[in-house]
């Protein structure tokens, strides 16, 4: 389904109303295959959801290594804090 999203040139970085994007879903979700799809097709890794957490929060908070490694080798920010 995201491939074909993708291939349709479907906006990436859209939200919903706690403002995660869908490559932020696909983290929480533990969907890598997802994720690295969103990724390589230009989905930004460092939006902040509602809550002030990015996709690399949740992979995280996940312990999620392979995909902390995926989202830092997109350009996610190691330094984001986000909202306290």
């Amino acid at each position: 389904m995201v491939s074909l999203l993708v291939s349709a040139r479907c906006e990436l970085n859209v939200y919903d109303r706690e403002y995660r994007t869908p490559l932020i879903k696909a983290v929480q979700l533990r969907q890598e295959v997802c994720a690295t799809i969103l990724l390589k097709n230009g989905a930004d890794p460092n939006i902040m959801d509602f809550f002030g957490k990015t996709a690399l929060h949740y992979a995280v908070y996940n312990e999620d290594t392979s995909m902390i490694e995926t989202l830092l080798c997109y350009g996610a920010d190691i330094e984001e804090r986000g909202k306290v």
